[in-house]
């Protein structure tokens, strides 16, 4: 019977241990780079009215798989109106999305009934890093968009085709006879 000799372990690798230089740096790499406000076709917009739905966008780096905490605030003087409190959501790619309706209690709880001043206040729960978006003004009016950059606008001139002499023929489904092929090309 053959003699079956056991495979050598591998040695572990060793873990650097936990510093504060190590958590510090690890924390500096897991951020959010922006949020921004946007219609429901991806389109960013900086105005949208009430009984519509909005999304906030938020592009990270190194957060796939972490919590955090959105909370939708109304800006005001004094202070700001949570008109959704802290909901936890998980990042599931570098760029995650937040659909966001905006209803009538939202507009009666914003204290000014007919313009708020909306924002959102995000807290990684794997930071405890708090992030605040942009305002967006939201009224009874409808969305609008953001003005679309770097495309260039262009008229094409609207110029009639002169036709002349006879009509001609098709064609399809036969062969061109040699005084049609000479015309065509003179």
């Amino acid at each position: 019977m053959p003699v079956v000799t056991p495979k050598p372990t591998t040695p572990a690798v060793p873990r650097a241990a936990k510093s504060p230089a190590n958590e510090h740096r690890d924390a500096e790499l897991r951020k959010i780079t922006s949020i921004y406000f946007t219609d429901d076709k991806g389109h960013r917009i900086t105005k949208a009215g009430y009984n519509s739905s909005i999304r906030v966008y938020i592009h990270s780096q190194n957060l796939i798989g972490s919590n955090f905490k959105l909370t939708v605030k109304d800006e005001d003087i004094r202070t700001n109106d949570i008109l959704i409190d802290a909901k936890e959501y998980t990042f599931t790619g570098n760029s995650t999305y937040v659909d966001i309706p905006l209803t009538v209690e939202m507009q009666e709880a914003g204290g000014d009934y007919f313009y708020q001043n909306l924002f959102v206040d995000i807290v990684v729960l794997a930071t405890n890093k708090h992030l605040k978006s942009t305002t967006i003004d939201v009224d009874l009016k409808a969305t609008e968009k953001d003005p679309i950059t770097n495309i260039t606008k262009f008229v094409v001139d609207k110029s009639e085709v002169k036709k002349e002499g006879k009509k001609g023929e098709c064609f399809c489904n036969r062969d061109i006879t040699p005084d049609e092929l000479k015309e065509m090309i003179v």
